[in-house]
């Protein structure tokens, strides 16, 4: 029989972090006896302080996997997943490291995490005893991919084709996080950001094109062809919230929609035509077309809020405004608010995101100017400047 416990480091981690939730439990306790807080609020969470200690000791402690003659068992302290030997078809790669044990009725699989201790000694056993579903998957790819000859004259010339199509999918993946953190921390300069996350989805268009349908259009568990689908679904989402930083939208009505809608239907239509070589043979085309139209929509919005904004050359109306106030919020990043006294629509004052070197260059009482911009698609927007 083997037994494999948490490894040492994990175990310190959970330990550290049940004491902390002791210790902020003890906290809470002595501010509700000592400081007149409300009972129940502070009760409740000294409750989930002193839970989350108990499960962190009892799960550092008790964790364990044992593998006898017969089956693979995972206990935690709290529950016990036992399979059969015989039952595993296989085991796949899972998140964060985890490993898949796959049973043979397609059941659900049994997840064993990266946290146990000699886990080299563990891979080695299940490897001599169990297939790689995932290799095996990949493999049936290559061997498509080889015969088809949609993807090239000859095999060499297609597996080619298809090893470069796989390193492309790795890089795309990796250059991901550098835009999220641009956008994050300071999407600066803005006029250099957005072209980039802009072109990404339609290189990404292009590279499927190119490469006649090898890049898939969704992440599939039985069929992993290469996909960009991630580069591109995170790129566009970063385009989102670098608009929504950067732009104040005056008024985003019906008209404004309508745009975004028409836009999105227009890209949709000419990715799908671009990529018809992926798109063939697919058995559920609404669920293709329907995923491409929301990755168009995700596309339409950032790219019509950019060019109607950083592109309006119209003159714009200026209105003096007076600053009631100012505080900011502190989240992954921090943002800056002025309250402002009525302009425009805002009837009952608003409060304006603004940048950092703007809010503390103002205090309560003092006044900026508000520049209404109509846009260049007829979307009006502002930015808030003091003289």
């Amino acid at each position: 029989m083997m037994e494999f416990r948490m490894s040492l480091y994990n175990r310190i981690l959970l330990y550290f972090l049940g004491a902390g939730f002791g210790i902020g439990g003890l906290v809470m306790a002595y501010s509700a006896f000592h400081q007149g807080k409300p009972a129940a609020p502070v009760i409740l969470a000294v409750f989930f302080l002193l839970g989350g200690s108990y499960l962190c000791f009892r799960s550092a402690a008790m964790l364990r996997l044992t593998i006898d003659e017969y089956t693979i068992t995972l206990a935690n302290g709290f529950s016990r997943k036992s399979i059969l030997l015989d039952e595993i078809a296989g085991y796949r790669g899972g998140s964060q490291s985890a490993i898949l044990l796959m049973r043979k009725d397609g059941g659900r699989a049994l997840t064993i995490r990266d946290s146990f201790e000699r886990r080299p000694e563990f891979r080695e056993w299940l490897q001599e005893r169990y297939a790689n579903i995932d290799a095996q998957l990949a493999k049936e790819v290559t061997e498509e991919v080889l015969h088809d000859e949609r993807y090239g004259l000859t095999e060499d010339e297609r597996g080619i084709r298809l090893a470069k199509a796989r390193k492309i999918m790795v890089y795309s993946i990796l250059i991901t996080p550098f835009f999220i953190s641009w956008v994050v921390i300071s999407p600066q300069p803005f006029k250099v950001l957005m072209p980039l996350l802009l072109a990404i989805p339609l290189v990404a268009v292009a590279l499927t094109w190119y490469y006649k349908g090898i890049f898939r259009l969704y992440i599939s568990k039985t069929k992993p062809y290469p996909t960009l689908i991630l580069a591109v679904s995170f790129t566009e989402i970063a385009a989102i919230i670098a608009v929504l930083r950067e732009y104040n939208i005056y008024l985003f009505d019906g008209r404004a929609w309508g745009l975004v809608l028409a836009l999105s239907v227009v890209v949709m239509l000419v990715w799908a035509g671009v990529c018809r070589a992926a798109v063939i043979g697919e058995k559920n085309l609404f669920a293709v077309y329907a995923g491409m139209w929301l990755i168009a929509a995700m596309y339409s919005y950032p790219a019509l809020m950019f060019s109607n904004c950083e592109y309006d050359h119209h003159k714009e109306d200026i209105m003096r405004v007076g600053v009631n106030g100012k505080h900011f919020s502190r989240g992954k990043t921090t943002t800056y608010f002025l309250e402002v006294s009525a302009w425009g629509r805002y009837t009952d004052g608003k409060n304006m995101q603004v940048p950092y070197s703007l809010y503390h260059s103002v205090r309560a009482g003092d006044s900026v100017n508000v520049y209404l911009h109509p846009g260049k698609w007829g979307i009006p927007w502002y930015v808030v400047m003091i003289d």
